[in-house]
């Protein structure tokens, strides 16, 4: 009786102990935050119930209730929502006071992932790996995105031809499963004509995965999060026990030891005299700190190509759909591109060097990022005291979001925000120049500022123009939602897709244009 006693008072004085963290870590945070403006939240678990599935709504909300600068809560964890260009510049560039972003609870505990990590060994990794990104480099890997492409624009016509309308938000991401498999692994995927391999099955498998766990918002590691930050934070082990991380775990060992094998065999192999044929994780082998000379090991090479083959994937892909269904709406934007593609094609191949002639292109490509940009937010967690412009404090382990997609649509820094016009990217222009560079923001900013922007806008300035040379779109609106539905969490997805008419062009003329 004594034992089973003693047994209860100590479950009660543990159960006591954690009312107390809980209460004392949420009125710490409550306390820290006193001094700005905010929506009410729930006690315990803030604003859970909106974020991140609903963010850009309650943000849109919030800002207009409570001005630039809004806290809320995820459960203990302070955070404020910047709407300010300038206090979101200072943000980014201030890596002392920002050195990492705030993310959901990884389901394989701490990685060292550029995204995951901060201080000497993001510097370390950001450095080694940064010349991977030179444009001496990327102009290497022209053919092997043409190719890629080449084939997907093939299968458009075909599909296209048999009558059908194509669905080209999965189009594009089968062509940059086989873009990132060749140019990152080294590996043809042959994702476009359905015979990719043991390879392919796995990273495609990884990359479904992934995407699952991304379109739910990442809400139960977000859950965890908000516990952590009282003081109740879950194990690694337990984490990745929990039903809804097992999918993803499954795929990520998979994705692990078939990245590990590929590492190690390049390890083997003689050095590359045929400097073209350097893929990714080649580079990132033979890459070097300048200041140190040391070497990626095997953990962090896995990792950061890893990283690469999501970051380039998804992204990218969502982002040339969303660029096809804002530009077959704008029949004048389309009329432009093709004279554009029209006027500069001499009928050569396509070389890194030719693309910053394509102007207009890239001023469409921007315009449809700002209208709907893949990722409608950045985080970034502070680590000592700020004050934003000398004034606004930002306690440290305050998480700041930066919310894009209401910064890329607000009015006073865009005058008609949801006009698509492409001319305000114009860069010989006074609108352009004016602006406040932390206006537009669609690959973050700063030192943290997205590693693969320079291969991103190279491959799809490059896929859109091979495309615009031989066809025009127009939208299926019988399956196309106007406006566009979308769900919105940690990145922006189209819920239906986006189906297109394809029509093919004859020198340089349009052929079967449908009106939608």
């Amino acid at each position: 009786m004594e034992l089973w006693a003693a047994a209860c008072l100590a479950c009660l004085a543990a159960l006591c102990f954690a009312l107390c963290q809980i209460v004392l870590s949420i009125a710490a945070g409550r306390w820290k935050l006193r001094h700005l403006p905010g929506a009410p939240t729930h006690l315990f678990f803030g604003s859970l119930d909106i974020w991140p599935r609903k963010a850009i709504e309650a943000g849109r909300k919030w800002r207009s209730e409570h001005g630039d600068v809004v806290k809320f809560f995820l459960g203990a964890r302070p955070m404020v929502m910047l709407h300010d260009p300038d206090h979101v510049g200072q943000v980014l560039k201030t890596l002392s006071a920002f050195p990492g972003r705030f993310l959901a609870t990884n389901v394989e505990g701490k990685i060292p992932s550029m995204l995951a990590v901060e201080g000497p060994l993001w510097k370390f990794l950001r450095n080694s790996t940064a010349p991977i990104f030179f444009k001496s480099k990327l102009a290497r890997f022209t053919s092997v995105v043409e190719k890629c492409a080449g084939a997907m624009v093939r299968q458009m016509g075909v599909d296209g031809g048999a009558g059908k309308s194509v669905e080209v938000l999965e189009a594009f991401r089968l062509m940059t499963l086989d873009i990132i498999g060749t140019v990152a692994f080294g590996v043809e995927i042959n994702a476009i004509k359905d015979d990719t391999g043991e390879f392919g099955r796995v990273l495609r498998d990884f990359l479904q995965a992934a995407r699952t766990m991304v379109s739910r918002g990442g809400m139960p590691f977000m859950v965890m999060r908000a516990l952590g930050s009282m003081g109740l934070q879950l194990p690694p082990l337990v984490v990745q026990r929990l039903p809804i991380a097992q999918p993803l775990k499954r795929c990520a060992q998979l994705i692990n030891l078939t990245i590990t094998s590929i590492v190690k065999s390049r390890r083997k192999e003689p050095a590359m005299e045929d400097k073209a044929k350097r893929d990714f994780i080649t580079l990132m082998i033979e890459a070097r700190e300048r200041e140190s000379g040391r070497a990626l090991n095997d953990l962090e090479i896995m990792y950061n190509s890893r990283l690469f083959l999501i970051a380039g994937h998804e992204t990218t892909a969502g982002t040339l759909a969303i660029f096809l269904y804002h530009v077959t709406r704008h029949p004048e934007v389309q009329k432009k591109i093709l004279e554009e593609v029209d006027r500069l094609n001499d009928g050569s191949p396509l070389a890194y060097e030719s693309l910053e002639k394509y102007q207009y292109m890239e001023m469409a490509l921007n315009e449809s990022m700002r209208m709907l940009s893949v990722v409608p937010m950045l985080s970034r967690m502070a680590k000592r005291d700020f004050h934003l412009g000398g004034t606004v404090l930002i306690p440290n382990g305050t998480a700041v979001i930066v919310p894009v997609h209401l910064l890329h649509h607000d009015a006073k820094l865009w005058g008609d925000p949801e006009n698509f016009r492409p001319e305000r990217f114009d860069p010989n222009s006074d609108e352009c120049r004016q602006r406040n560079p932390h206006a537009f923001v669609p690959f973050g900013g700063g030192p943290r500022v997205c590693i693969g922007l320079k291969f991103a806008v190279m491959e799809m300035l490059l896929v859109l123009i091979m495309l615009y040379r031989q066809y025009t779109f127009s939208l299926d609106i019988s399956r196309t939602s106007v406006p566009l539905k979308y769900t919105s969490s940690l990145t922006i997805e189209p819920m239906d897709g986006i189906h297109l008419h394809v029509h093919k062009r004859e020198n340089g003329r349009d052929v079967g244009v449908k009106a939608t």
